[in-house]
């Protein structure tokens, strides 16, 4: 019985041990496996995340584009139906800018006559002609001020220079507004040259 025992014992033993790795090299599989799982589940969830970011940017993007070019088409409609208008404002403001550059400084109807205009019209300018405008107008006016009998001083020199560059500025603003190309340097030369000998 010894040997049969022994053989037994052998025999069980060698069963538990190759059912013990079996069972030790399944078990190990199947914690790999649902590591596995677990890992691919949790990048899954990532990579769905992101794709899901992608997604709502790309649409918030679309929509931002959309909303975009609706905009620009009722800016391009407007500025379509208002040209006719933009473009006569744009000459009437170049007409008043020009009888001021050609109006005596005591002048001031001139000036009364812009500010008249611009209550009814300054909208139909774009934003840069309407500074411009006015800019020019109030340079004119304190122009007109520094040069009075009861203001001339030399010290005056450089303010009015300041401001008659503004001033000349203004019809170049009023021109590009309107989709115009600005006065050429000789246009500019010329037309100080005439108003010069109109005085």
């Amino acid at each position: 019985m010894t040997i049969t025992y022994a053989l037994a014992i052998a025999m069980l033993s060698a069963i538990g041990g190759w059912s013990g790795a079996f069972l030790s090299g399944y078990l190990k599989r199947k914690g790999e496996n649902l590591a596995t799982k677990e890992d691919v589940g949790e990048i899954t969830k990532k990579v769905e995340g992101i794709r899901a970011d992608f997604v709502r940017d790309a649409q918030s993007r679309a929509h931002e584009q959309n909303v975009f070019i609706e905009s620009f088409k009722a800016h391009q409609n407007l500025r379509t139906l208002a040209g006719p208008e933009r473009l006569r404002a744009s000459q009437e403001a170049f007409a008043l800018w020009r009888a001021l550059f050609d109006a005596d400084i005591a002048d001031f109807a001139v000036m009364d006559e812009c500010n008249d205009w611009w209550r009814k019209n300054c909208l139909y300018l774009d934003a840069p002609a309407r500074q411009a405008f006015i800019e020019g107008v109030a340079a004119w006016h304190g122009r007109a001020i520094l040069m009075s009998p009861a203001n001339r001083d030399p010290a005056n020199h450089e303010p009015l220079t300041r401001l008659m560059a503004t001033f000349m500025a203004t019809p170049d603003a009023i021109m590009k507004g309107a989709g115009l190309p600005p006065l050429a340097e000789q246009e500019k030369i010329a037309s100080a040259a005439l108003s010069e000998n109109d005085r």
